[in-house]
C-alpha cells in the first residue's frame, strides 16, 4: 500500500541530504584553506577517513550476510586506506609530530595509500562474483600483507622511492605513480561498468563510477603542485573529498543504511536463481532417468520425487510433494513398520554410522 513508494521517496530524500551537506562541506573546506592550509589539509584528510570507517563498517558487518565479495573487499581496503591516510596526515608538513622528516614523509605515505586505493578499487569488482575467502583472512592480507610492508618500506627498511625533495618540488618516480594510479583507477571503473546489473539499487554502481571518475581527476590534480601548500594540492584534495562522498552516498545512504536490504542481499537473490535452477534441472534428469525415485525429509514428507515414481503411485509430483509418505503411500498393515524401520534410519543418520 505505498510502502515501496515511501522507502524509496526516503531513500531519494537521504541521497539529496547527503549531496547538500557535501556540497556545503566543500565550500567551507575551500574557505578554510584559504585562511590557513594546514587546517584545511586535516579536515579534509579526517573527512575522508571517517567515511571509509564508515563504509568499512557496514561491509564488516554484513560479511556474514553476502555471497559476492565487493563490498567485504572495497569495506576491508577502504578501512587500511584510512589508517595510512591518517599517519599521512599526522605526518604533513608543519604538523610537529613526526621529528626529523621534511615533506618526503607525507608525500610518500600519500603514494602508498592511493596505490592501495586504486588496487582495493580494482581488486573488488573482480571478485564480485567470487568468493575472496574468509572474512578474516582478507582482513589479515591487508593487514600485514599489504599495509604492514608499506609502512615497514618508508620508516624501517627506507626502500620506498623519494617522492619529493625540497626545494624542486615532485620527483618523477612521484608524478608517473599518479598517472598508473589514474589508470588503475580507470581499469577499476570499467570493472564496475562491466558488473553494474549485480549491483541493486542501480544507483549504486552509478556512484561507484562517478566516485572513481573523480578520483582520477584528483590524482591528476596532484600531478601538478611544486608546493605542499600549492592550489593544486588544494584542488586534489577537493575532489578527493567529492570522491569519498560519493562512496559515502553508494555505500552507506543508498546500499548500506538507508536502503540495507538492497545491497546486503543482491548477491543472496543471485544464490536463490541459482538454487532454483539447480533444482529445476535435477528434477529434469531424475525423470529421464527409468527407476523409482522418492526423497523423504526429517518428518518423513516427500520433498522430491520423479516422474516414474509418481507414474507408478498414480499421484501427480505436485500433489505427492509434501505428503506424509506412510499415511499416503504406505498400506495400513505395514506403516507400523515403516515408521519404526524410518526412525532407525534417521538415528543412524544423526549418530554418524
Amino acid at each position: 500500500m505505498g510502502g515501496p513508494h515511501r522507502t524509496g521517496g526516503a531513500a531519494e530524500s537521504g541521497i539529496w541530504r547527503s549531496f547538500i551537506v557535501l556540497t556545503v562541506l566543500l565550500a567551507a573546506l575551500a574557505a578554510t584553506g584559504l585562511y590557513r592550509y594546514l587546517l584545511f589539509h586535516t579536515i579534509a584528510e579526517f573527512v575522508a577517513i571517517a567515511i571509509a570507517l564508515g563504509v568499512f563498517i557496514v561491509a564488516w558487518n554484513a560479511r556474514t550476510m553476502r555471497e559476492n565479495g565487493y563490498l567485504l573487499v572495497a569495506g576491508t581496503g577502504l578501512l587500511f586506506v584510512a589508517g595510512i591516510a591518517l599517519v599521512h596526515t599526522l605526518a604533513y608538513d608543519g604538523m610537529g609530530i613526526f621529528v626529523g622528516y621534511d615533506a618526503n614523509l607525507p608525500t610518500q605515505l600519500w603514494i602508498a595509500s592511493r596505490y592501495l586505493l586504486a588496487g582495493t578499487l580494482l581488486a573488488a569488482p573482480l571478485l564480485l562474483r567470487r568468493n575472496p575467502g574468509p572474512p578474516r583472512e582478507v582482513f589479515a592480507a591487508f593487514a600485514g600483507g599489504v599495509t604492514v610492508l608499506l609502512l615497514l618500506s618508508i620508516f624501517v627498511v627506507p626502500v620506498f622511492p623519494d617522492c619529493y625533495i625540497v626545494g624542486s618540488g615532485l620527483t618523477p618516480f612521484k608524478i608517473w605513480s599518479e598517472y598508473i594510479i589514474a589508470v588503475l583507477l580507470a581499469l577499476g571503473a570499467v570493472a564496475v561498468y562491466r558488473v553494474r546489473a549485480a549491483f541493486s539499487p542501480p544507483r549504486v554502481a552509478a556512484h561507484l563510477l562517478a566516485a572513481v571518475l573523480v578520483m582520477i581527476a584528483s590524482e591528476l590534480a596532484f600531478t601538478l603542485y611544486i608546493s605542499v601548500y600549492g592550489p593544486s594540492n588544494m584542488i586534489g584534495h577537493l575532489l578527493m573529498v567529492l570522491s569519498f562522498g560519493l562512496i559515502y552516498v553508494a555505500f552507506v545512504e543508498t546500499g548500506g543504511i538507508r536502503q540495507p536490504y538492497a545491497l546486503v542481499f543482491t548477491g543472496l537473490k543471485s544464490s536463490e536463481e541459482r538454487l532454483r535452477q539447480e533444482k529445476n534441472r535435477l528434477a529434469q534428469y531424475l525423470d529421464i532417468a527409468g527407476a523409482l525415485f522418492v526423497v523423504l525429509d526429517g518428518d518423513g514428507r516427500v520433498a522430491l520425487i520423479n516422474r516414474r515414481a509418481s507414474e507408478v503411485l498414480g499421484c501427480p509430483a505436485d500433489a505427492a510433494v509434501g505428503e506424509a509418505w506412510a499415511e499416503r503411500f504406505i498400506p495400513p498393515a505395514e506403516r507400523e513398520r515403516f515408521r519404526a524401520l524410518f526412525a532407525e534410519l534417521r538415528g543412524g543418520v544423526r549418530s554418524g554410522e
